[in-house]
């Protein structure tokens, strides 16, 4: 007996016609994406390149560019501004830096000082600004967080000169928004080039006590720190590089401030009503005065044996008290 065909072979034909229509079209949109990317691509190289400058190695502050320190890339067009960046790396030997560069990054016009700066600090001093290093410990340079090109706050904690100031001690602000230049020996020595240098230079930077601290400021405002640091405890605060806001400290702290000691407030002056209500003071008695010698005449009484020395004043009256010692013959 001859079974009834059924429908199922039908349906696998279109599935499987189905399945090979859409790897089709699958093919092709990914040949067409291949294609399209294939053409961006010869069409970036067709393009004109410019020549930039960027560094190789880590560039820190005052130390001069030399040869090892940059290479020069091929960059497309309207990625970085020319007119701010270098094309031959010539130019660049021999000038420092004014902050810190990375590798691998272009080398702007801002970011280097003036060639006829010099080289090291100098090169790096902003027009009219001093540079001044004071020594701290290692709580006022923030744990070795504290690196150039930062900006801190200057702190004194300083026993006052004038009596009137009723503490021992005052903590008070004296700077703010001060550029670091360097710290330690370095202009910008990273805790990896220092281990570079060998275990006898590792060996000295761990055993200073006092790390240095060289600060960019105004003739004023060195005054004012060295007077700082003669007479008191320096500390500095860290703050953000885009806060440029000087904040009003108000009166220095006090140790009493600080505890929260309550003082006692000095007596108000006395009114006009109360100065007329108080008595007089009494007029002080005058000083004694010396009664002016008299001539004095002295006369030797004999009796007996012995012989005593009286006085007599001009009026041939005896004065008391005048007689002398008494003396054996």
């Amino acid at each position: 007996m001859q079974r009834q065909q059924t429908g199922g072979r039908l349906k696998a034909a279109l599935f499987l016609g189905g399945a090979f229509l859409v790897a089709g079209l699958t093919s092709y949109l990914v040949l067409e994406v291949i294609n399209r990317a294939e053409q961006k691509v010869e069409l970036a190289t067709q393009l004109d390149k410019d020549a930039v400058v960027i560094a190789k190695n880590d560039l820190v502050i005052g130390l001069p560019i030399t040869e090892d320190d940059v290479m020069v890339i091929d960059m497309l067009p309207g990625t970085v501004p020319l007119d701010r960046v270098f094309s031959d790396p010539a130019v660049l030997l021999g000038q420092t830096p004014r902050e810190r560069i990375y590798a691998g990054e272009t080398i702007r016009l801002e970011r280097l000082a003036r060639r006829d700066a010099g080289l090291g600090l100098n090169a790096i001093i902003s027009p009219g600004k001093r540079a001044m290093t004071i020594e701290t410990d290692t709580q006022s340079s923030l744990a070795g967080f504290l690196k150039p090109g930062n900006w801190v706050d200057v702190i004194v904690t300083i026993r006052p000169d004038d009596k009137e100031v009723a503490a021992k001690w005052v903590t008070e602000t004296i700077l703010q928004d001060v550029r670091v230049l360097g710290v330690g020996d370095s202009l910008g020595e990273t805790a990896e080039v220092a281990e570079d240098k060998g275990k006898k230079k590792q060996k000295t930077t761990r055993t200073r006590t006092k790390p240095s601290v060289t600060l960019e400021l105004t003739p004023e405002e060195a005054e004012r720190l060295a007077l700082a640091r003669s007479k008191g405890e320096l500390h500095l605060v860290l703050r953000s590089d885009i806060d440029k806001m000087l904040t009003e400290t108000g009166v220095p702290l006090s140790t009493v401030d600080l505890l929260g000691i309550a003082q006692a407030a000095p007596p108000p002056p006395p009114t006009a009503a109360e100065l007329r209500a108080a008595p007089a003071p009494s007029p002080r008695p005058a000083p004694a005065v010396a009664a002016a010698p008299q001539n004095v005449t002295t006369a030797e009484v004999i009796e007996g044996t012995t012989t005593t020395s009286v006085g007599f004043d001009s009026d041939g009256q005896k004065i008391e008290g005048s007689e002398g010692g008494r003396r054996r013959r």
